[in-house]
């Protein structure tokens, strides 16, 4: 238990640093190591290795390609930083000025709300496309949280709709690969699994 733990938490924060990179061969290096690590083996013939590594990367450049548009975007990324950089100044100017913390606050606000306004479309956009309703809903729900932390907040809401994006399609990747080379089970099949076993159990019980 405790091993799975720490090994969920060393995937997570792998997955968190990749997913402020835009170097495709951090991601390749990700899903070999983490998600996709059994199809990897050091000891497989190196020609396979080779196949599946082409398959893999073949997978990224699709899904990067598709999601170019919300990775993208002049307006977007110049409204996210530009108004995340004003936000980080005017915090530092706060703490070293007589300037109250409530002006601060309230130009914090307004730039945050810009900011959201400004990523709508992509955000659209991206449900859209992947249907990644909770990934959604936890970007829009960390807005407040980042928005009280001085500083650091708006550093980590700059690049916050980025993030989310890479980090779908890492899942979408590593998805893909798995339905294509086996031992894929989506969760629909899942779930039709878990309702099967206390039938089969109740079946059982009542033939005994």
């Amino acid at each position: 238990m405790a091993k799975n733990l720490v090994d969920y938490i060393e995937r997570e924060a792998a997955k968190t640093r990749v997913s402020f990179s835009r170097d495709r061969g951090k991601f390749m290096d990700y899903l070999m190591k983490y998600d996709l690590k059994n199809y990897f083996k050091q000891d497989m013939p190196k020609e396979q290795r080779e196949l599946l590594r082409k398959s893999l990367e073949d997978k990224l450049d699709y899904q990067f390609d598709r999601y170019d548009k919300e990775l993208g975007g002049i307006v977007r990324k110049t409204a996210s930083k530009g108004t995340m950089g004003l936000v980080v100044l005017n915090d530092l100017y706060t703490y070293v000025s007589n300037n109250p913390i409530a002006n601060a606050t309230g130009f914090a606000y307004a730039m945050f709300a810009l900011k959201s306004a400004a990523e709508l479309p992509a955000l659209y956009r991206y449900i859209r496309k992947s249907h990644d309703y909770y990934g959604a809903i936890k970007h829009l729900l960390l807005k407040p949280v980042r928005y009280i932390l001085p500083i650091i907040g708006p550093l980590l809401e700059s690049g916050s709709f980025e993030r989310m994006v890479r980090k779908r399609i890492l899942r979408e990747v590593s998805s893909e690969f798995i339905k294509e080379h086996g031992n894929y089970i989506n969760f629909e099949e899942k779930f039709r699994e878990k309702l099967k076993q206390p039938i089969r159990d109740a079946t059982e019980k009542v033939a005994a």
